[in-house]
């Protein structure tokens, strides 16, 4: 069995420590045309969500694209949550404000990292502020990133914003099996079908966990990428062409 990993610049580093603890193929798709791989028996798509031909694909097309998208992801457990509130409607935006609301306007419906991001306290500060969508902010006591595989959770991190806007992630230990974080992961991977993602969640002051989004290239970390393995190989063995 083979495997190639591939990924585009912005999530090459974590790609490449899957390709070489797997002991497979690092490609970087932002520097070629190559949509074919039939020399691999197994492709493990790093946030690369266009179509390929391949023997085998872990993290297929179409839920790439979905957890890319971030409206389209929320929009996905709107009606039954669990997940924050967000509108594509300026006026719904101007409303929450009316209502006391903290106003979360995302220039970006792709970005990462907190990228495009702006928190609007008043009505002119909506108007004028850049937004593809907007989201009710949450006054929330932790937030955090669960990296999951094929709907079980592989690892948590406590996600803390540095005063750089960027995160830090803290190993949590002790909530994996949390009824209300097992459910929500459990959503999630019912609604995408992603093998592989890491799901951004807050927990808001009463204790309930609110998706936030849905990562298709989380950033690997030791003890995180040492468990990704183990899972990698033994569906490799059961899903082998």
């Amino acid at each position: 069995m083979t495997i190639a990993v591939i990924s585009t610049n912005v999530s090459c580093d974590s790609a490449k420590l899957l390709a070489k603890a797997l002991k497979g193929t690092f490609i970087n798709m932002t520097h070629t045309d190559k949509r074919a791989f039939p020399e691999f028996t197994h492709i493990f798509k790093y946030g690369f969500s266009p179509k390929i031909a391949a023997n085998y694909v872990f993290n297929k097309s179409k839920p790439t694209s979905i957890a890319i998208d971030k409206i389209e992801t929320l929009s996905l457990f709107q009606e039954n949550g669990p997940a924050i509130k967000f509108t594509t409607k300026l006026n719904t935006a101007l409303q929450w404000i009316e209502q006391g609301y903290i106003v979360v306007a995302r220039a970006q419906v792709k970005g990462a990292n907190g990228d495009g991001l702006a928190y609007c306290y008043t009505a002119e500060e909506v108007r004028n502020t850049p937004a593809k969508f907007w989201s009710q902010y949450v006054e929330h006591t932790n937030e955090f990133r669960i990296n999951v595989w094929r709907g079980k959770v592989v690892s948590i991190y406590d996600k803390i914003q540095l005063p750089t806007g960027r995160f830090s992630f803290k190993l949590w230990q002790g909530q994996e099996k949390h009824p209300q974080l097992v459910a929500l992961v459990d959503k999630v991977w019912r609604a995408v079908k992603l093998d592989w993602c890491g799901i951004d969640v807050i927990r808001d002051q009463q204790g309930n966990l609110l998706l936030l989004e849905v990562n298709s290239a989380p950033v690997l970390y030791p003890v995180t990428l040492k468990k990704l393995v183990k899972c990698v190989k033994e569906a490799m063995n059961e899903n082998t062409p």
